[in-house]
């Protein structure tokens, strides 16, 4: 993320530092259209991957549960004014809880394939990286798909907030992001059993990158 403290008016290219006026709004012309330019940046807020790996996968998968809960309370969308896309890191986090949840409400125990996954999953919120989907266990589908239905939700109100603040929130704009909401909503529903929250992040981050090109 390039997150700037110095931003520029779009309008009439006035520049001023977010961090003394607090706004977006250019103090020139009023013009709530503007982007960060410059130096000034705040670094961005890591996951705090420090000591997650314990002597057993649950114990592993605990840790990683409690990080990812305090990593998803604290993160925010919209820094220094301007809306940020979903990172994977966001979207592990999120799967994180409902796997541990998911095998900590199971009466068997996790199959060779789910606990490489799981593992892949936790080493991927330490470096960044998600595990190839091709890795996951066809078990594991519903726990991603309500994961991500979970992150479409999340995002999808902070987009649309946004969105408003800037008179940004034409009608295309909200069917597409309504049409996100509604496919998380039933994956929710069905506890990730039908549905495609994947198809509906995939529409955000197109309608973000709509924002940017404006």
């Amino acid at each position: 993320m390039d997150l700037e403290g110095e931003r520029e008016c779009l309008e009439c290219g006035e520049r001023w530092s977010y961090w003394e006026t607090r706004t977006v709004e250019c103090p020139e012309c009023d013009s709530p259209r503007s982007r960060g330019v410059g130096d000034g940046a705040r670094p961005e807020e890591e996951f705090p991957a420090e000591d997650l790996v314990a002597s057993t996968l649950m114990e592993t998968l605990e840790n990683a549960d409690e990080a990812a809960r305090s990593y998803t309370t604290k993160k925010n969308f919209v820094v220094a004014g301007e809306l940020q896309p979903p990172d994977p890191v966001y979207v592990m986090a999120a799967e994180v809880k409902h796997l541990y949840a998911e095998l900590t409400a199971r009466s068997r125990e996790a199959t060779d394939r789910e606990r490489e996954y799981a593992g892949a999953l936790v080493t991927g919120l330490e470096d960044g990286e998600p595990p190839h989907p091709g890795e996951r266990p066809e078990t594991l589908d519903a726990v991603h798909e309500r994961a991500v239905a979970d992150v479409v939700e999340d995002y999808s109100s902070e987009m649309v907030k946004w969105a408003r603040d800037r008179d940004l929130d034409d009608t295309e704009v909200m069917r597409d992001v309504e049409d996100a909401r509604q496919r998380a909503k039933q994956v929710q529903a069905t506890e990730g059993e039908e549905g495609d929250a994947v198809e509906a992040l995939r529409t955000l981050r197109d309608v973000y990158q709509g924002f940017d090109e404006v």
